[in-house]
């Protein structure tokens, strides 16, 4: 049957994704350290699962995406830099914040001695750079 392969399985059950550029991360010496080396046009995948680097398609979790942009953001000297990685972290951020609106909205878990906080799985971000 076609529908129980791990294919179908994993793109029925997948989160929200942003599709994105390699050059939205910023120039490839930059963007290399996370994303690794180019080849050709590399299309990027943004979600909430792990993050996968194989060659022609990484994928990355929205929070070390979003990690890595703020603090690229923060020592980016040029402004049309800081301007490219504002906007791509501005995409990523709706699908962060539902998934944390859905987990952090709901009845707590976090009572007891051994309770964790939930917030603190995935902790608040700033909505822009």
């Amino acid at each position: 049957m076609t529908g129980c392969t791990r294919d179908a399985f994993v793109k029925a059950m997948a989160g929200p994704q942003v599709l994105l550029s390699y050059d939205d991360f910023g120039p490839e010496s930059l963007a290399s350290s996370l994303l690794g080396p180019r080849t050709g046009n590399t299309p990027v995948i943004v979600h909430h699962g792990r993050t996968r680097l194989t060659p022609g398609q990484p994928q990355l979790n929205t929070l070390l995406a979003m990690n890595y942009l703020r603090r690229q953001h923060r020592h980016a000297q040029d402004a049309m830099l800081r301007q490219k990685l504002a906007t791509t972290y501005s995409r990523i951020y709706p699908i962060y914040r539902n998934r944390r609106d859905a987990m952090v909205g709901g009845p707590g878990g976090s009572y007891g001695r051994m309770g964790m906080n939930r917030a603190f799985i995935l902790p608040p971000m700033p909505p822009s750079l």
